[in-house]
């Protein structure tokens, strides 16, 4: 799987806090959640509840106001 097909994704999750529909299936049950570190920084992950395809991304700060676990 190219995780270039997801950086709309990560963008609107970044910026909307949605993920919008998938773009390995094009379902719209999709989800996320931001995981943030005691260093400041996060990681991401995204997912399709139909297809089942995920992805995880690295970033330098998690956005006010998303979904997060610690």
């Amino acid at each position: 799987m190219k995780v270039s097909k997801w950086n709309g994704a990560l963008l609107n999750v970044s910026k909307h806090g949605i993920v919008g529909n998938c773009p390995s299936c094009g379902s719209a049950d999709t989800d996320y959640v931001y995981y943030k570190h005691k260093s400041g920084r996060g990681s991401l992950d995204i997912w399709c509840n139909s297809c089942k395809v995920s992805i995880d991304a690295y970033c330098s700060y998690v956005p006010d106001g998303r979904k997060t676990k610690s």
